[in-house]
């Protein structure tokens, strides 16, 4: 069994023209019914080959990202060194307290930011492993 543009499939079966409803039961439908399982194999790896090949590519794009906000994080968590460093020379090596709580209020807002990122780097990229598949066909006529 094949997979195939479902165009492809109705000019080769001879529906690309339509269907008449004539009423009555087809003789297919026992050879149809003993195809099924087979057809739901091959449809099923159908899907999950290219549920591979797309999440490969969502891998190398949430990579670069990743990457990126690696390199956001490094340079926010230095500048807040930078600041308190500073502080403390502006001010014989205290940081008063309103500065100091600055600091620490950046500081948790970015590891917050990290926190949610990888919360909804969780949430949107767990993925099941079985593939929804609705197989559907009716053939009516001789």
């Amino acid at each position: 069994m094949a997979v195939g543009a479902f165009r492809e499939f109705l000019v080769e079966t001879g529906f690309e023209q339509g269907l008449a409803n004539t009423g009555q039961e087809s003789g297919l439908t026992e050879a149809v019914r003993g195809r099924l399982a087979e057809a739901v194999r091959a449809a099923t790896k159908h899907i999950q080959a290219l549920g591979s090949e797309r999440s490969e590519r969502l891998r190398q794009r949430v990579e670069e990202d990743r990457e990126r906000f690696e390199a956001w994080l490094g340079r926010s968590m230095q500048q807040i060194e930078k600041d308190r460093t500073h502080y403390r020379a502006v001010y014989d090596g205290s940081i008063p307290r309103n500065l100091q709580e600055r600091l620490q209020s950046r500081k948790r807002s970015i590891e917050e930011r990290r926190q949610h990122r990888e919360r909804w780097l969780t949430d949107t990229f767990t993925v099941v492993g079985t593939p929804y598949l609705r197989l559907a066909a009716v053939f009516v006529g001789e």
